[in-house]
């Protein structure tokens, strides 16, 4: 799917975990929707969540190196702005978990999607696919 220039995309958090992990069957995918945010102006949105979602692992590993660099994710990610967890999409993620019966952090991302007006929500996991509120994009 080609993205549209000047607009908002949400990333979840396991396209971070596949690219900054070099995993093999989605690096180049995940590669290509950062280099065309940045080549067409596209605001990648993800909420705040993201760091207890990426750093559980590397705190168990005691991974300094990823450590770091989840830290200070929006250092190496330009086109990034990373959003607070607020009442608002609190509220509106619990509506999402009563309806859909997703987890409590995919509810999140999603009302956070909601909540910032994104275009496009691009993930893995294909449960999430049934959300009609943002388009769905499964990599």
């Amino acid at each position: 799917m080609e993205l549209v220039a000047n607009s908002k995309i949400y990333i979840d958090t396991n396209l971070f975990i596949y690219y900054f992990e070099n995993n093999p069957k989605y690096t180049s995918k995940v590669e290509s929707i950062f280099e065309e945010s940045i080549d067409k102006n596209i605001q990648l949105i993800s909420s705040e969540l993201l760091y207890l979602e990426l750093l559980v692992l590397p705190n168990k590993e005691r991974n300094n190196k990823i450590l770091n660099l989840y830290k200070n994710i929006e250092d190496y990610m330009p086109s990034l702005k990373l959003i607070n967890i607020s009442k608002e999409i609190l509220i509106g993620a619990s509506e999402i978990r009563a309806r859909y019966n997703y987890r409590s952090p995919d509810s999140i991302h999603l009302a956070t999607a909601k909540v910032e007006k994104c275009k496009y929500f691009y993930g893995a996991d294909k449960n999430l696919k049934s959300f009609k509120d943002v388009e769905i994009v499964i990599i």
